[in-house]
């Protein structure tokens, strides 16, 4: 069965006005949903890490960050490795705004209701520029607008995660996203996100060239460039 992509549908989290408790509740369920599925861990040994020199400042920029669950934890590593990071998390939503106005960051982590176009027109660079779950949200025509926004803030290399539609993703997250899902808006837009999202072939058609797409275990797609130089 083909899992065709359906940019179409709205997710709860997507919607002004979502409950503010049950979305609060949703983004602090991320931090165990991310940890169990999205690997940042193994991404960030293979694919970050060796990128950077032992005990530089690192600079990072998270790209639709939400509540910045994978930036902080990524932080933990960096500072755990001997390096000395400063994060910049940006996201346009009302709804992540209202999120950080109630909680306290690190010195070191700022957050920023901005877009890539606004940030990169301010000549602003980064060493590592990641996100998570961000490309199915977006159109298909944006896609490339924002890759090309962050080539050009980046100065070591750009990693997306993001999932790889599929049926069987699909399938398996209906049965089994419920426990870590009462009382959020997890699985329905869990299973909204995988409809959204694109395959492997799909991203590689649609970017410009210089970038790469690696499939990455289970059900997970790794969009990178390194920087030009």
């Amino acid at each position: 069965m083909i899992l065709r992509r359906d940019e179409t549908l709205t997710e709860h989290m997507d919607d002004p006005s979502a409950d503010s408790r049950i979305l609060r509740r949703t983004y602090e369920r991320f931090k165990t949903v991310n940890r169990l599925l999205a690997r940042w861990d193994g991404t960030y040994e293979e694919h970050i890490r060796p990128n950077l020199k032992p005990g530089e400042a690192v600079s990072i920029l998270d790209v639709g960050s939400g509540a910045g669950d994978v930036a902080l934890h990524l932080r933990k590593r960096l500072l755990r490795d001997g390096f000395q990071p400063t994060l910049v998390l940006i996201d346009p939503s009302d709804q992540v705004q209202e999120y950080f106005k109630s909680r306290p960051l690190p010195p070191d982590v700022s957050y920023q209701k901005t877009t890539t176009s606004a940030l990169a027109a301010t000549g602003k660079k980064f060493d590592i520029i990641i996100s998570n779950h961000l490309l199915h949200h977006l159109a298909t025509d944006d896609v490339a607008k924002l890759m090309e926004d962050c080539r050009t803030m980046c100065r070591k290399r750009v990693v997306f995660s993001d999932l790889d539609r599929n049926v069987f993703a699909w399938a398996l997250f209906a049965v089994f996203a419920w426990p870590i899902s009462f009382g959020t808006f997890i699985h329905t837009d869990g299973l909204r996100s995988i409809r959204r999202s694109f395959n492997r072939q799909e991203l590689i058609d649609l970017l410009p060239g210089g970038w790469s797409v690696h499939r990455q275990f289970p059900f997970r797609l790794l969009v990178m460039r390194d920087a030009d130089y």
